[in-house]
């Protein structure tokens, strides 16, 4: 019988039973497939076989050379026993390994059931049998001296072979008595073979091979090396089925049917990613998703530091609470506290500091584009336009946002002189309710930016207002007309920030020389002003308004100063201690939207960690999975996840993302407005950059489709995902594409929650 497995950077074959025409054509047949279509190097054969046919043995023989001839190392290895041409096979492989308990038996060639024959047949198969052994012997005796001279082999031989080291010794020492201690025997034999091995004397090794075939008694392996027969006795399975020279990954037990035989990812294979993909109840989560966070869980100390989950069917939460309730930081719907623009890419420090007023106004929106692609926001960056009535209205909207931004970033900013010093009547009042609206005041703690200038939007600031009211300020000789309250406060501001030309001057000579004629145009204006509404109005949200803030509110600081902002870039860094930070978003409203900023935050975090830029090969392990990841997904260059996919494996991270189908990550980046070539772009990056993908039940076509496209076809023979289709898995059962070029249908183990434990122990009878 022959079976196999392919692991990441060697395949194992199993052969037991007789060695005959059937059997080792299935072999070599099955060799040679992993060879040209698999693009193994490394082979190796375990054996456990009574022997056989002698042509047969040649059969493989010959394939062997061609197998070396194309480059591939043969590893032989025997458990229990190999006897005959089995016991040949293991002898000239590149690699010879015995376990501790294996027999082995060398005998000459030998017919059965001969029949009647005579004199003459007798002597010619005699002559025959004797050619066969001289062969084998010869080829034993070549590969011996090809191990090298240099090799030290310690000398040993158990109580079961004292036969057979009796023979052996009687012909090395002439009519001399063989020493009686079985360890004086094993050392006199191993030195005449180590004597010989060193003057290349293909006699006496030869002689000593067929003396040991003559008692046609089994040795142990321990014998076998003393006549370097074997190189290696008892070596330890999970060192060789580890990973090489990996450096550790995660021993993800559940996947032990993808990585035999404890289910060790490299992490050279995990920082290339995992795709999971599976309708409802395909069992992708207990099987792909659970498991891989128990393995975090339970990695070694400094393995994996940190790593953000993100959990919308709250199932990994009770893993990581029973696993690693020290490490657990569980994220809960009021107690985020995040800068978004803690990157320093997005700081907005520098442009406060020199008034920049409509930079910093720009770069936060910038900053919600990138979060919200949808957002009328995205008219500062390249944009697909519908028609000339919306990019009017979008274009203006922002532009009057902006101005309210940078209005909002001036007027709360810490240098702002106290609006009494400045400003009179409604202005001043305005002020002064923005000011306490900021500092916490009104509420609880200050919100962010955009939450202020979302309500200054919809206050009296931007109000439509007769133009016939009107009153005069102090200083002005006439009163000018009312008609809106921003473009007199914008003139009360000019005495504090326009007596230079600078951006302050700038945003307020704007207000009053466009947007108060504009204010005048009520249709137009109250359109213009619904635009600049919408575009702030997700971060301007009571669930997110004191949660994510821009970095330079009074809240912030406040927030900041009790330790309750959670900071990725010291959590991703040498001392940040690991924690794994656990959300679990609702299915619907605000919460999708702090998970692409705790996303965006975490990939960047990553990315600008100084220790792994440099070089990442001492530092742990950093994790992000994602379970119904396309509800967050987005596709743009700063942290969509097939640019952060592309980057992150040489800053020692990997993804593990989930979703029920391709088409729901098509249908969600959809929904996100980013450009039709831009998603599928974003797609095909998102599949080249995983490539472990396991594929569960579905129905979906664009999930279908790659995935009888990653099926290796057979001449004549249909795609097995045709033949045996994704819809007919069971749960747990999936396709897996795997690192190493596998294609395997394969049953995984569902990770078994402490909550299902606990019922399984209910469940069961009561033993005594």
């Amino acid at each position: 019988m022959v079976k196999y497995e392919s692991l990441h950077d060697h395949a194992v074959v199993m052969f037991s039973g007789d060695v005959d025409w059937t059997s080792i054509c299935q072999l070599t047949d099955l060799v040679d497939t992993l060879v040209e279509r698999h693009f193994h190097t490394r082979i190796e054969l375990v054996v456990a076989s009574p022997g056989g046919v002698v042509a047969a043995l040649d059969h493989y023989l010959e394939c062997t050379g061609r197998w070396r001839a194309q480059g591939v190392r043969l590893r032989t290895r025997v458990v229990s026993h190999a006897f005959s041409a089995a016991a040949v096979m293991l002898s000239l492989g590149d690699e010879r390994v015995a376990g501790r308990g294996a027999r082995l038996l060398y005998h000459p060639a030998r017919v059965h059931d001969a029949g009647p024959i005579t004199a003459r047949e007798s002597t010619e198969m005699h002559d025959a049998l004797r050619r066969i052994d001289d062969v084998m012997v010869a080829r034993l005796v070549a590969r011996v001296l090809d191990g090298g001279a240099s090799v030290r082999v310690p000398y040993g031989a158990e109580s079961s072979d004292r036969r057979v080291l009796d023979a052996l010794a009687a012909g090395l020492v002439g009519g001399a008595k063989p020493p009686r201690r079985l360890g004086a025997l094993a050392q006199c034999v191993g030195r005449a073979v180590t004597r010989a091995v060193q003057a290349g004397d293909r006699e006496t090794l030869a002689a000593l091979y067929r003396r040991l075939a003559e008692p046609d008694r089994t040795i142990s392996a321990t014998l076998a090396r003393t006549l370097r027969l074997v190189d290696r006795v008892g070596v330890d399975e999970t060192a060789e089925r580890g990973g090489g020279g990996d450096r550790p990954g995660l021993t993800v037990t559940q996947w032990r049917a993808l990585y035999p035989p404890h289910g060790v990812v490299p992490r050279a294979l995990l920082t290339r990613h995992t795709l999971v993909l599976g309708e409802t109840g395909s069992g992708k989560s207990a099987s792909a998703v659970l498991p891989v966070c128990a393995a975090m869980a339970q990695a070694p100390p400094g393995r994996v530091g940190a790593a953000l989950v993100i959990d919308p069917k709250r199932e990994a939460g009770p893993v990581l609470e029973a696993l690693a309730p020290g490490r657990l930081r569980h994220i809960t719907a009021q107690g985020t506290v995040l800068n978004l623009m803690a990157s320093p890419a997005w700081s907005l420090e520098a442009d406060l500091a020199a008034g920049r007023w409509l930079g910093a106004a720009t770069r936060v929106l910038l900053r919600v584009h990138s979060l919200l692609p949808a957002t009328p926001a995205r008219v500062l960056v390249e944009h697909a336009v519908s028609d000339g009535n919306q990019a009017f209205f979008d274009r203006e909207g922002v532009e009057l946002l902006r101005a309210v931004l940078a209005f909002v970033l001036m007027l709360t900013d810490g240098r702002a002189p106290a609006p009494e010093e400045w400003a009179g009547g409604e202005v001043a009042a305005w002020v002064r309710a923005l000011v306490a609206r900021a500092r916490g005041e009104v509420g609880g703690r200050g919100a962010n930016v955009l939450a202020l200038a979302a309500w200054a939007l919809t206050g009296p600031l931007t109000a439509l207002v007769p133009d016939d009211h009107t009153v005069t300020l102090p200083g002005e000789a006439s009163p000018p007309p009312r008609g809106w309250l921003f473009a007199r406060a914008a003139r009360y501001a000019r005495a504090v920030w326009g007596r230079e030309p600078g951006e302050g001057r700038d945003v307020l000579d704007r207000v009053a020389e466009y947007w108060a004629p504009m204010s005048r145009i009520e249709r137009q204006y109250a359109g213009v002003l619904a635009t600049a509404r919408t575009a702030c109005s997700a971060l301007a949200d009571a669930a997110v308004a004191r949660r994510l803030y821009f970095g330079c509110e009074p809240g912030y600081a406040a927030a900041r100063e009790a330790g309750e902002v959670l900071d990725f870039a010291r959590a991703v860094s040498r001392e940040g201690g690991g924690p794994l930070v656990l959300y679990q978003p609702a299915l619907h409203g605000p919460d999708e939207l702090v998970a692409r900023a705790l996303k965006a935050a975490f990939f960047e975090a990553v990315l600008h960690d100084p220790d792994r830029a440099r070089g990442c090969e001492d530092l742990p392990l950093l994790g992000y999975v994602a379970d119904e990841f396309h509800r967050f997904v987005t596709s743009d260059r700063v942290h969509g996840e097939q640019s952060f996919l592309d980057t992150c494996r040489s800053f020692g991270a990997f993804c593990v993302l989930a979703c029920q189908s391709v088409a729901g990550i098509e249908h969600a980046l959809a929904e996100g407005a980013g450009s039709g070539t831009r998603n599928e772009a974003a797609v095909s990056m998102l599949m080249t950059n995983t490539a472990t993908k396991l594929v569960f039940r579905s129905t979906d076509p664009k999930t279908l489709q790659p995935l009888h496209e990653w099926c290796p076809h057979h001449p004549g023979l249909d795609a097995v995902t045709r033949v045996r289709p994704p819809t007919t898995l069971a749960p747990g059962e999936c396709y897996a594409l795997l690192p190493d070029g596998r294609f395997e249908r394969r049953r995984l183990e569902p990770f078994e929650t402490p909550a299902g434990r606990a019922r399984g122990r209910q469940a069961s009878p009561a033993r005594s």
